[in-house]
């Protein structure tokens, strides 16, 4: 009787207040595209779109030119904060206006490497350095890359771009006293010494 008394008083409340129309919350919009998921014959969901959707998803059509010397630069990551860091769960705390270099905090254990994806050649400098590297692909897809070279292999975006400003194709980033040596190489430079 205890149990059957019990069950009736969380069962009442539910069917009181368990289905109660709370209006509408927030702004809504029509759907101007009607989609029936249930119809695969759909032409957003069609086998060829989703194929197509994905490739170019994980395609870079980022293209820079080609290295045409070998020569080395160093960059800087170092920024003054427009705003407050605040990460808790790694303990770092910096104020806005303070000098902050994200590499201090981010240790690099490979290179990052940049190549063109559609170059054969700089694919296989990206499959001699699949151990010791992170491969960046522009102008090529991850994808395809991934499955020849080395599953470390990202693709950049106009954000990567912005942030690393890759100059030419190939390029080495490596991680040395708080800056990234950028080695860009000319691959007939390569390709002499290993004639020699």
């Amino acid at each position: 009787m205890k149990i059957f008394f019990n069950l009736i008083l969380i069962i009442i409340p539910i069917t009181l207040f368990g289905f109660t129309d709370l209006g509408k919350w927030g702004e809504t919009y029509e759907i101007k595209e009607k989609i029936d998921f249930k119809d695969t014959n759909s032409s957003l969901l069609s086998q060829k779109n989703i194929k197509k959707s994905i490739n170019a998803a994980i395609t870079s059509k980022i293209k820079l030119p080609t290295c045409k010397e070998s020569k080395n630069r160093v960059m800087s990551f170092k920024r003054v904060l427009k705003e407050d860091i605040n990460m808790p769960k790694f303990n770092i705390f910096i104020h806005k206006g303070t000098s902050f270099n994200p590499l201090e905090y981010k240790q690099f254990n490979k290179y990052l490497l940049m190549i063109d994806g559609s170059d054969e050649n700089q694919t296989k400098l990206a499959k001699f350095y699949k151990n010791k590297s992170i491969v960046v692909v522009y102008n090529g897809s991850v994808l395809s890359l991934g499955r020849r070279v080395s599953p470390n292999v990202f693709i950049a975006d106009k954000s990567f771009q912005d942030a690393f400003k890759v100059k030419c194709l190939p390029s080495f980033y490596i991680q040395e006293n708080g800056n990234m040596t950028v080695k860009e190489i000319a691959i007939k430079d390569l390709t002499k010494s290993k004639e020699k």
